[in-house]
């Protein structure tokens, strides 16, 4: 079973998790951009399990929730 039916699979371990190449499409992002967020520390929460990475969906809408701007605030880079 590949690394995104294991991760789509209602019944597994990892039902609910993204891998990296899916977190990456959902919010239109290389998954350069993925690794570069996590070698400084930034993007949304992750859970290494041997050398894979993968994202709670969860945890990544609260992340992304959490970046929102109301109108008039001076945006971040």
């Amino acid at each position: 079973m590949s690394e995104s039916a294991a991760a789509t699979n209602n019944n597994s371990l990892l039902s609910g998790y993204l891998t990296e190449r899916e977190m990456a499409a959902q919010l239109g992002i290389s998954r350069r951009t993925l690794r570069q967020w996590r070698a400084v520390e930034a993007g949304p929460p992750r859970t290494i399990i041997g050398r894979k990475i993968y994202y709670r969906a969860d945890a990544a809408a609260d992340w992304l929730r959490s970046r929102q701007e109301a109108a008039g605030d001076p945006g971040r880079i």
